[in-house]
């Protein structure tokens, strides 16, 4: 599906859905992994600078780094305007992330579902004032998207430090135990890192890229 520039094919979703069929039919929760990466890339495709396309966007279109979406908190599942994960801007253009998010599918994966390099998992939090950090923003207008990958990335594009995400628990879900879904802990312990995607306080507006491509997919998934 992805630009030839970029690696791609450049399918028709038409047909890539159709090829993906059989795939989902055998196993949906192996398959939860590859899609979500894809629906994140496609959002990157969309919205990121070249530099991030670069940085994020090649390695998981080589099937070397996957994807994610956060946006529900054990407090706000579907009510986005409530989350409380917080961005803090720093010196360097990037921001710090604090805050929890829950069923997150492939938030973390064992080694055996692949030789996986990184996870980037794509973030909504309300950037903050430093001097009033326990005040977040009321409502959706303030939400932004981050890009925040399990593992910094050196200048060269290898495989840095932790970036300070940490697995909180697992989630037992009735069905698609084929893959993990998770709860995931920002900049607990270690600063998490994150990157803008997009503009400040467009960030739901942006994330609505991946979660209606994300909903036709489920639709495909119910029809395999």
């Amino acid at each position: 599906h992805a630009d030839f520039e970029l690696g791609g094919m450049q399918l028709p979703s038409a047909v890539s859905n159709a090829l993906s069929l059989p795939l989902f039919s055998a196993n949906v929760g192996t398959m939860t992994v590859p899609f979500l990466t894809v629906a994140a890339g496609n959002m990157l495709a969309a919205r990121g600078s070249k530099e991030q396309v670069d940085k994020y966007l090649r390695p998981m279109l080589e099937g070397r780094f996957t994807g994610t979406m956060n946006l529900s908190e054990p407090q706000a599942g579907s009510s986005l305007g409530d989350i409380t994960t917080k961005a803090f801007r720093n010196a360097d253009g990037t921001y710090s992330l604090r805050g929890t998010k829950m069923w997150i599918s492939g938030g973390e994966l064992p080694d055996r579902l692949g030789p996986y390099d990184n996870i980037v998992h794509m973030v909504l939090a309300k950037v903050c004032d430093p001097a009033a950090p326990d005040q977040v923003p009321a409502g959706v207008k303030g939400i932004s998207l981050f890009i925040a990958p399990k593992f910094r990335l050196k200048p060269d594009g290898t495989r840095g430090e932790h970036n300070g995400i940490e697995l909180a628990g697992l989630n037992h879900k009735m069905g698609w135990r084929g893959v993990t879904n998770t709860v995931l802990n920002y900049g607990e312990s270690n600063d998490t890192i994150g990157e803008l995607l997009g503009a400040e306080g467009e960030g739901l507006a942006t994330m609505f890229l991946m979660m209606n491509e994300a909903r036709i997919t489920i639709g495909l998934i119910a029809g395999a």
